[in-house]
């Protein structure tokens, strides 16, 4: 079996941890977290997160040969990846609003959300882990298997800001990198699906409002808006899969 995909990956891994935890260590010690509604230190977010992630993917991906459309950035796809994304973000709000959640948006958070976070995050973390791991692999667990290392690399990448800004304690480090995995799994499937990173970027923006915007009375009663909302839209590509599979069988009868 083929591991240069596994590699690649984990090189881009390697140098983005080596990049961003100094970075998270500066704005831990500045006080700014990733949200703060202050515009210069969104900015400076906006622009360094940008920046590294889609410099990073250029870098290897002129260094390997390869190309965009190989993470995901595209013609091909994007009408089913934004058709599932949209069906799948209008399920997690619903959820969110029926369970008692009040949304107390942030205009400029929310572009930064669309504008940066998803498109930024989704291009690493689905368009090339994903993307390369699976190049290596073959058979009926090629996604399970691309998509848990692809999430694995996802929550990782999560632990400077984790101990370097939120300065969390180990509890609070394992829970969230465990919702983070969950996350990039379900992310993982609807990127599966058209192999576009438009699709995903949208639906992961849309969590990242649930979880920044929406609040909640209790603590209890946003985990559980939260688990409820990410269990429902897990189903939708698994639906989709099925119903085209079987439209698939049907036309070729």
């Amino acid at each position: 079996m083929r591991r240069k995909g596994l590699v690649k990956s984990l090189e881009l891994f390697v140098a983005f941890i080596l990049i961003w935890t100094p970075y998270r260590y500066v704005t831990g010690m500045l006080g700014w977290g990733v949200l703060t509604p202050e515009s210069l230190p969104l900015l400076v977010e906006s622009v360094v997160k940008l920046v590294v992630s889609f410099g990073l993917v250029y870098l290897f991906l002129r260094r390997f040969g390869d190309s965009w459309e190989d993470v995901g950035i595209s013609r091909r796809g994007i009408g089913e990846s934004i058709s599932l994304a949209v069906l799948g973000s209008l399920i997690l709000l619903s959820v969110h609003l029926a369970m008692g959640g009040e949304p107390r948006l942030n205009l400029l958070g929310t572009f930064h959300l669309f504008l940066v976070v998803g498109p930024a995050e989704e291009l690493v973390d689905r368009g090339y882990y994903f993307s390369m791991v699976a190049s290596d692999l073959g058979g009926r667990w090629r996604f399970w298997r691309a998509a848990s290392i692809s999430s694995l690399l996802f929550a990782l990448s999560h632990l400077p800001i984790d101990l370097l800004v939120a300065k969390y304690g180990p509890w609070d480090v394992a829970m969230h990198l465990l919702s983070v995995f969950f996350a990039g799994m379900v992310l993982a499937g609807y990127y599966y699906f058209g192999w576009n990173i438009t699709g995903p970027s949208i639906l992961h923006a849309v969590m990242d409002v649930c979880g920044a915007y929406i609040t909640f009375e209790g603590g209890a009663s946003q985990f559980m808006a939260s688990g409820i909302g990410m269990a429902a839209i897990a189903l939708i590509p698994m639906i989709w899969w099925f119903l085209r599979a079987k439209l698939i069988r049907t036309g070729s009868r």
